[in-house]
């Protein structure tokens, strides 16, 4: 399958996910950080040694203090359910 692709499905699931817990999904949409680990099934250290990992392609986007993740990052490492 074409990798492409796959992100691209990822990222339609992703943003249905996003939909469903309530937050609208804009035209570059970023996910808070409690979603962000949900979408990754790791824990909070889990997420937070994850981060900070040079080659990670997930990195934060701070807004009014907290911060969010842009869910096409997410999609790079997501895995689709079987």
């Amino acid at each position: 399958m074409n990798t492409l692709k796959t992100k691209t499905d990822k990222l339609e699931y992703l943003k249905k996910w996003v939909h469903h817990v309530g937050i609208t999904p804009t035209h570059n949409p970023v996910v808070p950080e409690w979603l962000a680990l949900r979408m990754l099934h790791l824990t909070p250290d889990e997420f937070l040694h994850y981060v900070l990992l040079d080659d990670c392609p997930v990195k934060p986007v701070y807004r009014g203090g907290e911060r969010f993740y842009r869910l096409e990052e997410i999609a790079e490492v997501f895995e689709l359910p079987r």
